[in-house]
């Protein structure tokens, strides 16, 4: 956590995440925080930045659907390479492994552990 009034996310919240598999260390700004609506997240590294969008929506008691939508935007020719990289394949493993994450926080309260 780098920012945050209320030590949980919120507009404004800045926070680092350092996954190796993932590339450099990214920053996170929550620019967009309509709760129990929206979240949008802007993340930043030296190659790359992504903006995601999470739209939620309850569908029956209990349950919610997302839709999760992001942006990619390479910052250099490395970013660039890096967008022109992500296949289907490899872009349904990152979006596994960030789903992962997030239920993960929203069930718990605490990041997931790098493993």
């Amino acid at each position: 956590m780098v920012y945050s009034a209320s030590g949980h996310a919120e507009l404004d919240c800045i926070f680092q995440t350092d996954f190796p598999s993932d590339g450099p260390e990214d920053t996170w700004v929550v620019s967009r925080y309509e709760p129990p609506l929206l979240v949008e997240f802007v993340r930043v590294n030296p190659l790359r930045a992504i903006r995601y969008t999470i739209s939620l929506r309850e569908t029956a008691a209990g349950e919610t659907e997302a839709d999760w939508r992001q942006i990619v935007t390479g910052l250099n020719d490395e970013g660039d390479a890096f967008v022109r990289s992500l296949d289907e394949t490899g872009f349904s493993r990152r979006m596994g492994e960030l789903e992962k994450m997030l239920n993960h926080y929203l069930t718990t309260g605490r990041m997931l552990g790098r493993g």
